[in-house]
């Protein structure tokens, strides 16, 4: 029974370690040294972010509620892929994967008359 939990452990410490990469938006950049890209190594966009978090700390509000929710006004997207359509946070992602931020963006003129 202890070879079978050592093969649990080695399997566990083998599996594959995916690199996406996370597209930070010019507004964010400021965050994390300037930098548009970053590589992180996760298997799913929850392990992303924490990854990005963990390099850049300073971006973690920009993003991440107190309880590690994205905020409302935060997109994320696998490509041309929203996450909400597929599996939110949980999405898996792979080494070619690359993870798009997109915060909304607020302003303008909600009243349409001219006076």
């Amino acid at each position: 029974m202890r070879i079978d939990n050592l093969k649990k452990k080695l399997f566990h410490l083998l599996k594959p370690i995916h690199m996406p990469s996370i597209k930070i938006p010019t507004p964010l950049r400021k965050y994390t040294n300037n930098d548009a890209e970053i590589k992180v190594s996760a298997q799913n966009v929850q392990e992303a972010l924490i990854d990005l978090t963990r390099q850049y700390p300073d971006i973690k509000n920009h993003l991440l509620e107190e309880d590690h929710s994205l905020k409302g006004f935060v997109r994320l997207y696998i490509g041309s892929d929203d996450i909400e359509g597929k599996d939110g946070l949980l999405t898996s992602v792979n080494e070619n994967d690359r993870i798009n931020i997109i915060p909304a963006i607020a302003g303008g003129n909600l009243n349409t008359q001219e006076s």
